[in-house]
């Protein structure tokens, strides 16, 4: 399998046996655009809400390609079970400042 990362960072995997591997950014970024709704105030505040929009930087499915890509892409295309995300859960590695160094598993749909 070929994974291509649609991230802007590097994402490293520590896999099952220890080994780790190391996918850098492909220069293509998956982005998707929000569409905001302000339809009413609170208090003088005014309370929006958000939906996803059309995703860019996606490309059209390929046999044998993974896309790794960030929660909003893979959330705003529940339909493609060729995107995966990092697992950014607690078992993650952090470093001393709680920044993502490596991720254990991905994350996709069936």
């Amino acid at each position: 399998m070929n994974f291509i990362n649609r991230t802007p960072h590097l994402v490293k995997v520590i896999n099952a046996d220890g080994t780790e591997r190391e996918f850098p950014p492909s220069g293509e970024v998956a982005r998707v655009s929000m569409i905001t709704n302000c339809q009413r105030t609170v208090d003088g505040i005014v309370v929006c809400y958000q939906e996803p929009g059309p995703t860019t930087g996606l490309p059209a499915r390929e046999e044998g390609v993974m896309c790794i890509v960030s929660t909003i892409v893979q959330t705003a295309n529940p339909r493609r079970s060729d995107l995966v995300r990092p697992d950014t859960g607690s078992d993650c590695e952090r470093d001393e400042k709680g920044n993502i160094l490596a991720v254990r598993r991905f994350i996709g749909a069936l």
